[in-house]
């Protein structure tokens, strides 16, 4: 769903995966707040430039980042403001690849990955249905303020000082 395709490094959604805390085989929208959250925290950690490395050394990530920008340059700020600058990051470039072409179908993997199932060492077998991944997708859009095209209103736009 991040704005240059599948990246490790825009969105740590993989990190639900590892946790243990999902069935990383079940997807659903459990996933897609784990995809929001760590999407929004890489936008911020992008913007301070901090290496991605650190992902998981800060307890209260947005928090303690705000201590560290107010400590480097006097600005005054907070964890809920940063969370904010989070989504208006995550929601500029979407309006950004809007503006260059982008269409909803661009939000979609390619047929082999609904159509494959793969085994796991496990023993049990990985599979994605057309079903589930367009509830993740409306879970995703929902999350963020879109539309079901993928598009922002004009109410969210206004919210973050985008439109």
């Amino acid at each position: 769903m991040n704005s240059r395709g599948a990246d490790h490094n825009r969105s740590g959604a993989y990190e639900a995966d590892l946790s243990g805390d999902l069935d990383r085989l079940a997807g659903g929208r459990g996933h897609v707040a784990a995809a929001v959250e760590t999407e929004n925290r890489a936008a911020v950690m992008d913007s301070l430039i901090l290496c991605k490395f650190l992902r998981g050394v800060f307890s209260e990530p947005f928090d303690e980042w705000a201590t560290l920008l107010s400590a480097v340059t006097g600005w005054d700020t907070s964890g809920a403001e940063l969370r904010q600058t989070a989504r208006r990051i995550v929601l500029a470039k979407r309006v950004f690849n809007l503006r260059e072409g982008w269409r909803p179908q661009d939000d979609w993997l390619p047929d082999r990955l609904l159509s494959e199932p793969l085994p796991v060492a496990s023993g049990r077998v990985a599979t994605l249905t057309p079903e589930r991944l367009r509830d993740m997708i409306d879970g995703y859009y929902a999350a963020r303020g879109l539309d079901s095209e993928g598009r922002p209103d004009q109410a969210s736009l206004a919210d973050l000082r985008l439109a």
